[in-house]
């Protein structure tokens, strides 16, 4: 964002990130939904309360619009969700945007079907992603370049996660598909764009799913159209 190469609309000097939880201080005299001293967080698309706008438009707070690196915002009622009592203000100012993320990339309406997943690297969304597979029965892969963390991954729940450390498999897809007996992942969270559209492919089933997420490696789409052949054999959905 700050060198112009964000492959999404940006706001010109506009403030930045868009994850938050806060206080409400003021309220107008039609608001209904909440109250003074609520704790809430905003969705992070202003636009997409229950569907999406209907003139296709989005909001998305840090990037089109002004985002929350403020001491003070003003909100739509419809856009902010209580929070539960039991979560610190830091646990809820992370939910609105890495969690709904991981949750919409595990397409986790629709779970039933999906044994396996691949996380990319160990940021929010995908240790987020983790979490939610663990507790849902999802068998977890997910990679890293650093032991100490996937020691302490591996740790989590009575199962725990199958690590996989980049660094000393570069060809991580072919060590996914043997973890997997040959048959690839159900679920990819891909947020590396770039050179490892081509491997996320590969690491995934037949009929599977790539959520595409990040663009750490930029966004390069030769390598997303030389993908595009293995895609289609696989029949395999790109989101």
């Amino acid at each position: 964002m700050l060198h112009g190469k964000y492959p999404v609309p940006v706001k010109n000097q506009g403030v930045p990130a868009s994850d938050c939880a806060g206080e409400v201080v003021d309220i107008g005299s039609a608001v209904t939904r909440v109250s003074l001293g609520d704790r809430v967080s905003p969705i992070f698309d202003l636009k997409y309360v229950e569907e999406p706008d209907s003139e296709g438009k989005v909001a998305q707070l840090g990037g089109n619009v002004d985002g929350v690196l403020r001491q003070y915002a003003v909100f739509d009622e419809s856009v902010l969700v209580q929070i539960p009592a039991h979560l610190s203000w830091q646990e809820a100012a992370c939910i609105t945007c890495a969690g709904t993320t991981a949750w919409n990339s595990l397409e986790m309406n629709d779970q039933g079907h999906k044994r396996s997943a691949l996380m990319l690297g160990t940021g929010g969304v995908s240790m987020f992603a983790l979490l939610l597979s663990l507790a849902a029965g999802i068998r977890p892969i997910i990679t890293s370049s650093s032991d100490k963390m996937l020691q302490d991954i591996a740790a989590l729940g009575p199962h725990g996660a199958i690590t996989i450390n980049y660094s000393d498999i570069p060809d991580w897809e072919n060590e996914v598909l043997r973890l997997t007996s040959g048959k690839g992942v159900d679920v990819v969270l891909e947020k590396g764009g770039g050179t490892s559209i081509p491997k996320s492919v590969t690491s995934m089933t037949t009929r599977g799913t790539i959520s595409w997420i990040g663009f750490l490696g930029g966004l390069r789409f030769d390598d997303l159209v030389k993908s595009l052949g293995q895609l289609f054999l696989k029949v395999g959905t790109l989101r």
